[in-house]
């Protein structure tokens, strides 16, 4: 018990899963740890690019979240090798955006201060 703020056990029974909590591990439940921030953070990062959007513009954010989503949740370093593969991705789906709902359908999207 030493290490954690609350308790994980009410009368033998876990409440909580191993991955939910916020203190420090280590050996085999820090991957569980590490995955569990990955997922926080590409879920605040949902929040920021809903919360930006319409101040930034849709293209923009896209192709921002997009890459930092994809380099968030690669395994292991390989975001970072692969950042041009990631990039020509991101600007890859923004112009099929652009072009299928725009273009075809005319369905307007939020336009910021960088488009």
């Amino acid at each position: 018990m030493v290490g954690r703020k609350y308790p994980t056990r009410l009368m033998g029974k876990q409440i909580f899963p191993d991955c939910c909590s916020l203190t420090y591990r280590s050996g085999p439940h820090l991957a569980a740890s590490l995955e569990s921030r990955r997922g926080l953070l590409a879920v605040l990062l949902a929040v920021a690019y809903v919360s930006m959007l319409p101040v930034i513009g849709f293209y923009v954010m896209t192709f921002v979240v997009f890459c930092l989503l994809a380099m968030l949740l690669a395994p292991g370093p390989a975001g970072f090798r692969k950042l041009p593969m990631i990039m020509f991705t991101g600007a890859l789906a923004c112009l099929a955006f652009y072009l299928l709902f725009q273009k075809m359908f005319h369905v307007p999207f939020p336009e910021g201060i960088l488009i």
